[in-house]
């Protein structure tokens, strides 16, 4: 399958748009495998479809690229840098850093688009991964089933720092899965009502990221 199999400014009908520019272009066309774009789509159809009524409608989603003639996914067409999601009335931006923003209604909406990114992309590697991901989030499709896997820092750090945004864990974001770290895990687990069984039925652990952006986009706590 060509990297380049798709070429598109829109996902899930809502535009593409590039800012890292001085003037930030109004629009974008980013490339990709058609199964990744349609990854994609599902992606912002969530990013829709989970928002509360007063954050109104998805303007457009920023991005730093996509399909990139280098080594790894960005190469084989299957990976995206997301900047920015904006809404009418809100707006999440790995760009400025929200990840560690002083606001905690700012930081539970990064969560929650991180969430939901990881409904469709098993690989998300945010701003807690590493300081090279600071400013925007990586996603791809590749690294197995859409299942939690504590070997994977990718899985553990988000796991700690939702923790700690969600239920005021206070852990390390470190990324090694520890004691402290599984039992904030199952308490988020509990709180809503998912089974534990995330690390072996997908279907479990999709539902544990829906419910989790639905509150995290709501500013509340578990």
């Amino acid at each position: 399958m060509a990297a380049t199999e798709r070429a598109y400014r829109t996902i899930g009908g809502v535009p593409l748009r590039y800012l890292r520019t001085e003037r930030p272009l109004t629009q974008y066309y980013a490339r990709s495998t058609a199964e990744f774009e349609d990854k994609l789509d599902a992606f912002s159809q969530d990013l829709a479809e989970a928002a509360p009524r007063s954050y109104g409608p998805l303007l457009y989603i920023a991005t730093a690229g996509a399909y990139v003639n280098k080594p790894k996914y960005h190469g084989l067409g299957r990976a995206f840098d997301l900047d920015l999601v904006r809404w009418e009335h809100k707006r999440c931006s790995p760009l400025r850093g929200d990840h560690e923003y002083r606001w905690r209604a700012t930081r539970r909406r990064y969560i929650a688009v991180d969430a939901l990114a990881r409904r469709r992309f098993k690989y998300v590697l945010d701003g807690w991964y590493n300081g090279a991901h600071r400013d925007h989030m990586h996603l791809d499709d590749g690294g197995g089933a859409l299942v939690f896997n504590a070997g994977y820092r990718s899985d553990t750090v988000f796991v700690q720092a939702s923790a700690n945004v969600m239920i005021n864990a206070g852990l390390v974001v470190d990324g090694l899965y520890g004691p402290k770290t599984r039992r904030a895990f199952a308490t988020m687990k509990d709180r809503l009502e998912i089974a534990h069984r995330v690390s072996r039925d997908a279907r479990l652990y999709r539902a544990f990221l829906w419910r989790l952006a639905l509150r995290a986009l709501r500013n509340k706590g578990l």
